[in-house]
C-alpha cells in the first residue's frame, strides 16, 4: 500500500541498513576464530565505524550486497580449517560463495583465490566439495532467469555482451585508476 517512491526507498534502505550488519557480525566472528576477543571488539568497532562502509551498504549496489555472503564463506572456510576439515563446512562456504557470484559475476576472482589456497594446501576433496557447494548455489540462484525470461544464464550473458559492446564508452582514464581507488578505500 506504499505508494510513495520516496517511503519505498525508506524501507529498501532500512532492510539493507540491516543485512549489511552482517557485516559487523561477520566480521566480529572471523576475527575472533583469528585472533584474540579484544581483536575481534576492534575489528566490529572499526567496521562499524569506517564512513563508507555504512553509507555505502544502504545503497543498493551489487558491489557491497555480495560482501555478506563473501564473509560468510569465508568464515566457514575458516571453520573448515580449525575444526579438521569438516566436509559441510566446505560445501557451506562454496554455497555462499555461490551466491556472492550470483549477486556480482567478479566474486569469482574470490572463488578462484579460495579455490588456489586449497590446491596449494593440498586440501583437493575440500576444494571439490567447495566447487560442489558453490555450482549447485549459482544454478539454483539462476532459477529467475528461467522464470523471468524462460531461459538460463540471461543475466551473465546480458552482463558479458554489455561489456563487450561498452569497452570503450567509459572514461579514457589509466589503467591503475581502479587500483588506486581500491586502495584508497
Amino acid at each position: 500500500g506504499l505508494d510513495d517512491p520516496q517511503g519505498k526507498m525508506v524501507v529498501v534502505r532500512f532492510l539493507h541498513a540491516i543485512y549489511s550488519m552482517g557485516v559487523i557480525v561477520f566480521g566480529y566472528r572471523i576475527a575472533r576464530r583469528l585472533g584474540t576477543g579484544k581483536d575481534a571488539i576492534r575489528v566490529a568497532w572499526f567496521l562499524a565505524l569506517m564512513w563508507f562502509i555504512p553509507s555505502s551498504s544502504v545503497r543498493n549496489l551489487v558491489e557491497w550486497v555480495c560482501v555478506v555472503p563473501l564473509l560468510l564463506s569465508s568464515l566457514y572456510l575458516i571453520k573448515a580449517e580449525q575444526e579438521g576439515t569438516k566436509q559441510s563446512h566446505f560445501i557451506l562456504s562454496g554455497i555462499f560463495a555461490g551466491i556472492a557470484m550470483s549477486i556480482r559475476f567478479q566474486s569469482l576472482f574470490f572463488l578462484a583465490g579460495t579455490g588456489l589456497y586449497l590446491l596449494y594446501r593440498g586440501k583437493i576433496k575440500g576444494g571439490l566439495l567447495l566447487t560442489t557447494g558453490f555450482v549447485f548455489a549459482f544454478f539454483i540462484t539462476q532459477g529467475a532467469d528461467l522464470i523471468f525470461y524462460h531461459r538460463p544464464f540471461v543475466e551473465v550473458a546480458e552482463y558479458i555482451q554489455y561489456n563487450l559492446l561498452n569497452a570503450t564508452t567509459y572514461f579514457d582514464r589509466p589503467w591503475y585508476q581502479y587500483l588506486l581507488t581500491v586502495g584508497g578505500m
